[in-house]
């Protein structure tokens, strides 16, 4: 089975078609020029190629067979080239082998024609390129002159147009990456807040406390302080009533400390002690 297919493959190869890039593989496999830039691009195709003639001064008529150049047209360069060797055959022919050597190189953005003629040239047409550099041309005739004429307005208003919705996209994105790294950033200084406050001891709870729990707390607190006191006070009392029975020898009195809680003093009430007529002798 295996060896079926091989033969078949062998005998049927498969080869892809020619398409768009095949073509501009060609025309830069012909380009001679140490500053050639890689043409073979995805997004480039060819548009069109005239055969010209550069104009070197307008009000001087020149050979028919001088300055022949060759301009080619993509969707976003244009490319300005001269035949080595002499005129052979056009840059586009399937069967070429002629080299050709690159004049000027341009993009499309920024490039400007206009057509005029005089009495010498009747179909020529100036290009004025974004480097502010200028170069006329005159065509064969006024077909060939009006074909590439439009063929270049046409390319220019789609080169212009992929550049606004280029930069249009690219604006967006950045935009939405921006959009991306805020929301990140704000979701991670709420997440270092919390840890940090969780670090620090911080409650969140709120700090108010009810009225009714300040009450208690003030009845509590204000119960506490005079039990305290009158038991302090009972207690001084009681212990300097008993140091002066032994310091005078007197007999025990009926020493009675009252204290009340809620109030600030204390009373001590004793019997009456009456000396007796020995103590005076």
């Amino acid at each position: 089975m295996l060896a079926g297919i091989y033969e078949r493959v062998k005998e049927f190869e498969f080869r892809t078609d020619q398409d768009h890039v095949s073509q501009v593989l060609k025309i830069d496999q012909c380009i001679v020029s140490k500053e050639k830039q890689k043409l073979t691009e995805p997004h480039r195709r060819l548009i069109s190629h005239c055969i010209v003639h550069q104009i070197i001064d307008q009000n001087k008529k020149q050979s028919s067979s001088a300055h022949m150049r060759e301009i080619i047209l993509f969707n976003d360069i244009m490319l300005v080239c001269k035949l080595i060797g002499g005129r052979k055959r056009s840059i586009s022919s399937s069967n070429r082998m002629d080299q050709y050597q690159l004049r000027y190189f341009s993009l499309l953005i920024g490039l400007h024609v206009q057509e005029f003629q005089n009495s010498i040239y009747q179909h020529a047409f100036l290009l004025t390129f974004p480097d502010g550099q200028s170069m006329m041309f005159n065509a064969k005739n006024n077909d060939d002159r009006y074909c590439f004429v439009t063929d270049i307005r046409e390319s220019i208003a789609e080169s212009t147009e992929m550049e606004h919705w280029r930069i249009h996209l690219e604006m967006e994105r950045q935009q939405h990456q921006n959009n991306h790294l805020s929301g990140i950033g704000a979701r991670l200084a709420e997440h270092d807040f919390q840890i940090g406050g969780q670090q620090r001891g911080v409650i969140t709870t709120p700090t108010s406390t009810p009225t009714s729990q300040k009450q208690n707390l003030h009845s509590i607190s204000v119960g506490s302080c005079n039990n305290s006191s009158a038991g302090a006070m009972t207690m001084v009392t009681t212990t300097t009533v008993d140091s002066i029975q032994r310091d005078s020898g007197l007999p025990d009195m009926d020493c009675h400390a009252s204290s009340s809680v809620g109030h600030s003093h204390s009373t001590i009430s004793s019997t009456s002690i009456s000396p007796s007529p020995a103590d005076f002798t």
